[in-house]
């Protein structure tokens, strides 16, 4: 299990559970089928794939959850269409109008009617839990995913809380490393978007380019902030660095795979062990070294929303 993406927060005050009350919390929200009458429905499944694992995998250090969500596929248009061939029904039996109440009326039962009929969707969102930092890591950097997840998760530990870091603005720091290069660890990559905080609308998207040359520079100079960056961090992974200070675009280098594949295992949950254990020693530290950097002179800029 290698993220991908990556959505950092952390607890307001120490998590005090062990692997298994954690695992006793979520248990009464684990997964259950969505019924047929019903759009959606998500719970707790086992992270590892195995029916008959705890909720909470991982050591004394890090924990690894799972949150799955199963929606139906049912078409605005499939709906829309149904819809006017019933309202044309009814107008040319009836001869009368079809508005308002009744036709929304009209629309909810024919929802009600197509969803048992409609293909499902699953989606699986795991998050690492670092014990000694107090991060909770998301795989994903889907603002509607990650609310729900972090709703979620508070609804089955409740009265915990989690918050965003704070730290400056990010689109301050990325225009910053830009202009004068980034600190030691990281290296700036080849890719960017660039937007004017003036005008919304102009964005430039900039691929395979030397993001330190002075065609660049000098878009920044007329008033363009750099909003997402390519990074590499100590030849270890390669990600893109977002406005809200989230991750996208993980990429684990070759030495890291190579890495893990030296570890001889037998079977798929000793795999997902060697895997697990050097991806997230590695995201920990990759996030201690963005937060150091963040953080700098935090007093003089503007923080991120906390989340409650």
């Amino acid at each position: 299990m290698w993220f991908k993406q990556a959505s950092l927060f952390q607890f307001t005050k120490s998590l005090k559970m062990n692997q298994a009350e954690l695992s006793s919390a979520l248990s009464p929200l684990s997964f259950t089928p969505c019924l047929p009458s019903l759009p959606s429905s998500m719970g707790w499944v086992s992270p590892i794939d195995q029916n008959d694992s705890q909720l909470v995998y991982g050591s004394k250090k890090y924990w690894m959850i799972c949150l799955q969500l199963e929606e139906k596929l049912l078409p605005a248009g499939v709906i829309r269409q149904a819809l006017d061939e019933k309202i044309e029904e009814i107008e040319k039996k009836e001869s009368r109008a079809v508005r308002g109440k009744e036709k929304q009326s009209l629309k909810d039962e024919i929802t009600q009617t197509l969803l048992p009929k409609a293909f499902t969707q699953k989606t699986r969102i795991h998050a690492m839990i670092d014990l000694d930092r107090q991060y909770l890591i998301i795989n994903s950097n889907n603002a509607k995913k990650v609310e729900r997840f972090v709703a979620f998760f508070k609804r089955a530990i409740a009265p915990i809380d989690l918050k965003s870091p704070d730290i400056k603005k990010p689109t301050i720091v990325m225009t910053q490393w830009v202009k004068e290069n980034a600190p030691e660890g990281f290296t700036i990559g080849q890719s960017c978007v660039m937007q004017d905080p003036q005008q919304e609308r102009r964005v430039i998207r900039c691929q395979h380019q030397d993001l330190l040359a002075n065609a660049i520079q000098s878009l920044m100079k007329d008033g363009c902030d750099i909003s997402q960056l390519s990074l590499s961090w100590k030849d270890q992974l390669q990600f893109v660095l977002t406005p809200d200070f989230s991750i996208k675009s993980i990429q684990f280098q070759n030495a890291v795979i190579e890495l893990s594949k030296a570890d001889y295992t037998e079977t798929p949950q000793q795999r997902f062990d060697a895997d697990f254990v050097i991806m997230t020693e590695i995201l920990t530290l990759l996030m201690d070294d963005l937060l150091s950097e963040f953080r700098a002179n935090n007093a003089a800029v503007p923080e991120l929303e906390v989340i409650v």
